[in-house]
This record gives C-alpha cells, structure tokens and sequence, in this order.
C-alpha cells in the first residue's frame, strides 16, 4: 500500500532527483494509520536538498499547549500563544543539526487544527531549513520532551539526497546520521 505524503515533502524529494512514484513506494509504513492521533507521540518529516530543507511537524495539541479544547477562556489563549511561540522559536533545540552547519530555521506555518469531526486538535508546523554548509557526514539530534515534556515518541522520516530513513525518538535518545 502506497503512503500518502505531504506536497512540500514531495517537492524537495523531486528536486532531489526521486520520483514522487518511487519515494510513495519506499516509504516506510508507520505501524498506525498516517492521520492517527496518539497523545504523546509526533511525527516529524525532514526533506534536505544540499543546503535547504523543509520540516513538517504534527502533534496532539495536548503535546505542545497541554490542552485540545478550544482556547475560549484569556488563560487558555495565553496559554496556546505561548506554546506555539515556544514552538516556532525554539525549533532549533528540537531539531538539532551540528553547530558548524549554521542552520537556520524559517517558520512557514505553526497552527492548531481542530478535527471537526471529533474532540480532539492537532498542532501542524510547517518549517524551511537553510545551512550555511551541505549537511551530508553529520547526525541530527533531538530535543522534543526538553521542551514540550508530553511528547515522548517522534516518528521520524528523514529524506537528504538519495538517502531515505525513518527512526522512532523516545525521549529524544537516537541520532540520525546524515549520510548523503
């Protein structure tokens, strides 16, 4: 079964020579469903091309603001505005490429998504990368439960030149090596 991948994640995976046909078929299948809403779990895809990159990302709002209920009260909008200030400025304490890259973060989109057709809402984040150097021979790091401590698991899919990897983060332990 093919996965159904992101727009901006398949753009990056063109420009970097794939076939959107061939990076649908080696996609490696998450063990729930693509849209599933687990608490305390995250999914993080990283497109790289060279020097640039793009980054989605998408919780449980629960993991980021600590709620999914519609901010309506001052407290709780105080609190989501925080939170996703958190999100869009520390980006680089969670997503931790080697200082000597000088990479830096642009934020496209950082939103909370309410499902309208349950209870619960999703935080989305939408990311550009751009390196002062190819990021190929290092390992990114990550520092998701640092700052938001009820993200505990981050599934990761990596795609950087021809090489594609996918990793499970528990309480950020684990590395990724960038090979390519």
């Amino acid at each position: 079964m093919r996965r159904m991948l992101p727009f901006a994640f398949l753009l990056l995976c063109i420009a970097a020579g794939r076939s959107w046909a061939a990076v649908a078929q080696t996609a490696k299948p998450h063990k729930k469903a693509q849209h599933a809403h687990e608490h305390g779990g995250a999914r993080l895809n990283v497109a790289i091309d060279g020097k640039d990159g793009t980054i989605e990302f998408e919780t449980p709002a629960d993991g980021v603001i600590g709620f999914e209920h519609a901010a309506i009260t001052v407290a709780d909008k105080k609190q989501q505005s925080a939170a996703l200030d958190t999100l869009k400025n520390r980006i680089s304490e969670m997503i931790v490429f080697d200082r000597s890259l000088a990479c830096v973060f642009t934020v496209w989109k950082v939103a909370v998504e309410k499902d309208p057709e349950a209870s619960h809402s999703d935080v989305k984040a939408d990311f550009g990368l751009t390196c002062g150097k190819r990021v190929a021979g290092t390992t990114v790091r990550f520092g998701f439960s640092k700052i938001f401590p009820r993200i505990i698991d981050v599934e990761v899919q990596l795609l950087s030149g021809s090489q594609q990897t996918g990793a499970r983060i528990h309480n950020d332990g684990g590395t990724i090596a960038l090979t390519h």
